[in-house]
This record gives structure tokens, C-alpha cells and sequence, in this order.
């Protein structure tokens, strides 16, 4: 075949495929299109299905991604030879009729410049007469189409119809929402002088939007104009377009210039750089939802406590890649958030994270490998709390020279599936600043060890597995604990041991014999059930005492007789099961009761 012929036979497959929609199609339907195809072509002496073959193979064009399929290898030769086919066949009167979808504009503008002479002007000239439609948005559409045919049409045009096109495209400007912006923005990108200029609040933030829909320098130069207008929506739009650009550039030439815009009492405009790469991370991973004031309440934890949570994103659909539409209508919409979705911490968000190092506390959730390591060289991280951690992660932290609170959580937050091996947490004893370990939703099956010989001195375990509190006793060093398990050691749980043990909070369903020692100060027990109490002295040194939903067990009356015992919490079922026994401490000097529901 001569460049001519296959020329031929791949605009009438493209434009084949695009008449049916078709990005991909059956290699038989391909073969029968050919085949039609070639009865016209009489000097071509072979069959569909070694025609089709030779344009596999030589074409560059077509390809065979999986058996039996074929397609284009980009949707742009798949446009650009359906529109030559289309202007071949003078099909004028279809293109017009597609003009308002989507899916066709860029075959159109490619048709538009195929054309030649008259049959551009025709082609023109009827896309420029608006169609009688009872939505609004299809008219736009077409507009729209019309006014992207500038790109191709521009040069050899007729005159009259070239500044009716023109005035076409400036007439639609500026958008009238924000959702006119993402049709209007292939408009926009042919002339961005169109989205200067305005004034009222909707449509400025309208331009923002279709200047970032579009991108690039102009756009960010058309967005830095109206960096320092005031306005809610303004603002909103200002922010999610950042995620367009690059993020130091934006910063600096569009958020450091929103003088009249604050977040939460803080100005934009006078943020550290800290803060500034801050904000632009809670933007990217959307932690904000559809809340500028969720957005500002986690800011200003980041400049007052130097603070940021990526775990999560509001959200109110199901959890995948935000498109940028999506975020601005979430952000926008006045509808009470419904949930919350887990997300996953990256090692590009890492390598943002490790920028701002005056970052203090860190709350990753699930991570990708690598992240930790990411973020091991921050200065001033004091506290993290992330997913579970593979070996590799545990050397990392093990050498962090700073980090004195982790919490952990057994699960994946994402997958909520337990990860099943043994958990061995051993090697954070050479983690010479870690003094607080928070164990959380490991499970009745992950065996897991604790770092024995760490001088932790507080320690919460949530959910954790019985095996645990058999090890409690090597951290002799503990000056806080709590406990929160459905699975109370039947054996009991001797903390006898722990002299400088000065908090603990015990929840648990059900219970047996709880040795204290007699150093307590602040004491707290709920849902106990068939507990037998006893200590290593007579609680000289408790001073709050806390019981929620327990009934009376052998012991109680050494810890309501505890001599510097100043404050009792008890909530009305405790109240209601151990009224007489209470009845002697309500006129106890120098004892506060507090009821609680």
C-alpha cells in the first residue's frame, strides 16, 4: 500500500470509530469496516484481515493492546483522522450537529482546519448559528466549540465570520459559575485576556477556575491580578487552583499576596514559610473538605502548636482521586459532611513534609514504603502517629534523636484489615527521647512485644492483644497508663511493681484481681465487672478517683477511704449501684462528688 491508500483506510476507521463512539473495537468489526472499505478501492488486490495487519505493524498509528482489540495509540491521531475523513466526506452538516458535545470539539476544531476555502467558511458560518435548545448549557457548549475553532481557522478565514467568531468568544466571558468555567476554559486557553479584567465576586472566582482547569504561565499570570481581592469564594477558588501549579511559585506570586484574605484570624499574606508549605499541603490533600474554616481550624493548629493531620479528608462520596472540579464543589456547597475517608501519606507529600522543619507533631495514617525514611531528618519532631511499622521503619525511628510520643495503630486505616505478623516493637528501646508509646486496634491475634527497657513513661493500649500485659512489668518506669480491652487477663494484672505509677485508666468489660500500687494519684475505672482489688499500701497518695458503669467489687472501700482522696467522679448508673456505700463520702470533709451521665 502507497501512503495514499493507508492514509485512506485509517481516516475511515478513525471516523468509523468516532461516529460509534468507540475509543477501542473488536478486530472483526475493524476487519469488516476494511472491507467495506476496499470495494471502492479496486487497485487494492488484498484481503481485510492482511490489510489490517500491514496497518498494525507499519502504520505507527494502530496498534493491538490486547487480543482481538484494536485501537489508536493517542485519542489526538484518533480526532485528527476522523475529522479529515469527515471533511472528505463533506459531512458538514454532522459536525454541527455534535458541536455540543464534549467528545467531538476536538474533531471539529481539527475539521475546521482541514477545511479550505469555502467549505471552511460553510463549516463556520453554521457552527456560529445557534441552535434552538432548551438547555442552557448545550448552547454554551456549542459556543464554545465554535470559539475553539479560532486555533485552526484563524489565518484563512473570511473576514466577516472572523470577527463574528471573535465576538462570539468574548461573549461567553466571563463564566457565569463556576461550573460554565470548565466548558469555557479550551476557550480561555486560545486568549487569556478573556478572564481579566472582572469585578463581581462570582465571576472572578469562575475565571480562577477555568484559569487553573487550564494551567500554565499565562493562566497563572491571569489568577495573580486578582490575588488580592477580598471575597469567601475568591478565596476558595485562590486556594484549590494552587494545586495546578507549582506550589513555590504560586505561593509566593498569588497566596502571599492575598493581603485582604484570612484563614481562621491568620493572614495569608504574613505566614511563615513553614506555614505557607503547611496550607499548601492541607490544600493538596483536600484534610479541609468543603470547609474554609476546617481549613483555617487546621492551620492554626500548624502555626500555634506546629501540628498538621494528613490522615484523613472530609469527603461525601466514596474515596478515590479527587478530580480538581470536584474539590471546589465540595469546598463550596453548603451541605452538612457526611464522613470522613482514610487516605494514604505519599513519598512526594514526604518529601513536602520534610520542608517545614519546624514541624513538631505529625499524624500520617497509612503511608507508602519509604515515607519514614522521608521524613527522618525533621529537626524538631516530637510526635508522630501513623499505621503500622514494617522493620525497616522501626530502625528508622529507633535512631530519631527527637521523637518522644508515637502512636501506632495495628490496622491499616485504609484497608481495616489487621496485618496479621508479629508486631515487634523491640527496637524502639534504643530510641533514646521516645518517653510516651500509644498501641491502638492491634487485636486478639497480632502477637505483639513491647520495647522492655525503654524508659517510657506513658503507655496507652487500645484494643491490644492479652500478651501484652504480661510485659508490663519491665516497664518499671511508667508514670501514666491506660488500658482500653475487651479481654481482661484472666490471671489479673499486677502493677504492684510500677513505684512511680501515678495515672491509670483501666476499661474493660469484664475483670479479676487488680493489684495496685499504693503511688496513685489520678485513678480511673469503667465497666468493670467480678473485680477483686487489692494494693501494695492504702492508696495514701490518691487524690482523684473516677468509677463509670461498675458494680461493687472487694476493694472499693480502701480507694473511697484513701486519706488525701479530694475528688470522686461517678457517673448515675455507678451512683444507682453503690448508693450506700457512697452515702459515708458525700459528707466526707474536703471531697468534691461530681455526677456525670
Amino acid at each position: 500500500m502507497d501512503l495514499t491508500t493507508k492514509r485512506a483506510l485509517l481516516d475511515s476507521i478513525a471516523y468509523w470509530m468516532m461516529r460509534n463512539n468507540a475509543t477501542e473495537a473488536e478486530r472483526g468489526d475493524v476487519e469488516a469496516e476494511i472491507a467495506r472499505r476496499l470495494e471502492r478501492m479496486p487497485q487494492l488486490a488484498s484481503v481485510a484481515d492482511k490489510v489490517l495487519q500491514e496497518l498494525l505493524e507499519r502504520s505507527g498509528v494502530l496498534r493491538q493492546p490486547q487480543h482481538g482489540i484494536i485501537d489508536f495509540i493517542h485519542r489526538t491521531f484518533l480526532e485528527y483522522m476522523a475529522a479529515r475523513a469527515a471533511i472528505d466526506a463533506d459531512d458538514l452538516g454532522l459536525l454541527v450537529d455534535k458541536a455540543r458535545e464534549d467528545s467531538w470539539r476536538e474533531t471539529i476544531v481539527f475539521a475546521a482546519g482541514h477545511a479550505r476555502g469555502r467549505t471552511r467558511d460553510r463549516l463556520i458560518r453554521d457552527l456560529l448559528k445557534r441552535s434552538f435548545s432548551l438547555f442552557n448549557r448545550r448552547r454554551i457548549a456549542e459556543d464554545v466549540t465554535a470559539a475553539c475553532c479560532l486555533e485552526t481557522t484563524a489565518a484563512d478565514l473570511d473576514a466577516d465570520l472572523l470577527k463574528k467568531l471573535k465576538e462570539r468568544a468574548k461573549g461567553l466571558f466571563p463564566p457565569k459559575d463556576v461550573e460554565h468555567a470548565r466548558l469555557l476554559a479550551p476557550a480561555a486557553a486560545l486568549d487569556p485576556t478573556l478572564l481579566e479584567g472582572h469585578t463581581a465576586e462570582d465571576a472572578i472566582a469562575a475565571c480562577i477556575r477555568c484559569a487553573a482547569a487550564v494551567g500554565g504561565k499565562d493562566m497563572l499570570r491571569v489568577i495573580e491580578t486578582y490575588a488580592n481581592q477580598p471575597g469567601r469564594k475568591v478565596l476558595t477558588e485562590l486556594l484549590a487552583a494552587w494545586t495546578a501549579f507549582d506550589e513555590d511559585e504560586y505561593g509566593q506570586r498569588v497566596i502571599r499576596r492575598c493581603s485582604h484574605s484570612e484563614l481562621a484570624d491568620l493572614r495569608l499574606a504574613s505566614l511563615d514559610d513553614d506555614s505557607l508549605r503547611c496550607l499548601h499541603l492541607l490544600v493538596l490533600k483536600e484534610v479541609h473538605g468543603r470547609s474554609l474554616e476546617d481549613l483555617g481550624r487546621a492551620l492554626k493548629r500548624f502555626v500555634n502548636n506546629r501540628h498538621l493531620d494528613i490522615s484523613y479528608a472530609w469527603d461525601d462520596t466514596p474515596a478515590r482521586s479527587a478530580a480538581f472540579s470536584t474539590l471546589i464543589s465540595r469546598m463550596m456547597t453548603s451541605k452538612k459532611r457526611s464522613r470522613r475517608r482514610s487516605q494514604t501519606t505519599t513519598v512526594l507529600d514526604a518529601a513536602r513534609i520534610a520542608a517545614i522543619p519546624s514541624l513538631r507533631s505529625l499524624d500520617i495514617g497509612d503511608y507508602e514504603p519509604g515515607v519514614l525514611t522521608a521524613i527522618s531528618g525533621l529537626p524538631n519532631l516530637q510526635e508522630l502517629d501513623c499505621s503500622p511499622l514494617e522493620s525497616d521503619d522501626l530502625a528508622v525511628l529507633a535512631n530519631s534523636r527527637t521523637l518522644s510520643d508515637l502512636t501506632l495503630w495495628g490496622w491499616s486505616r485504609r484497608s481495616r484489615g489487621m496485618t496479621g505478623a508479629t508486631v515487634d516493637l523491640r527496637p524502639l528501646a534504643q530510641c533514646p527521647a521516645l518517653r510516651a508509646l500509644n498501641l491502638r486496634h492491634f487485636g486478639d491475634n497480632v502477637p505483639v512485644l513491647l520495647p522492655v527497657g525503654a524508659p517510657l513513661q506513658r503507655l496507652d493500649l487500645t484494643f491490644c492483644p492479652p500478651g501484652v500485659f504480661d510485659q508490663l512489668q519491665h516497664l518499671s518506669s511508667l508514670l501514666d497508663l491506660r488500658i482500653f480491652s475487651n479481654h481482661f487477663p484472666r490471671s489479673g494484672l499486677d502493677l504492684t511493681s510500677h513505684a512511680q505509677l501515678r495515672n491509670l485508666d483501666l476499661i474493660a468489660d469484664t475483670a479479676s484481681l487488680l493489684c495496685l500500687p499504693s503511688s496513685l494519684v489520678v485513678l480511673r475505672l469503667s465497666h468493670l465487672k467480678g473485680l477483686l482489688l487489692t494494693g501494695s499500701g492504702n492508696f495514701q497518695d490518691l487524690e482523684d478517683l473516677t468509677l463509670s458503669s461498675v458494680t461493687p467489687f472487694d476493694g472499693l472501700q480502701a480507694l473511697l477511704d484513701a486519706p488525701r482522696l479530694k475528688s470522686l467522679h461517678i457517673d448515675t448508673s455507678t451512683e444507682k449501684n453503690l448508693g450506700p456505700i457512697l452515702a459515708k463520702i458525700r459528707h466526707r470533709p474536703g471531697v468534691t462528688v461530681h455526677t456525670f451521665k
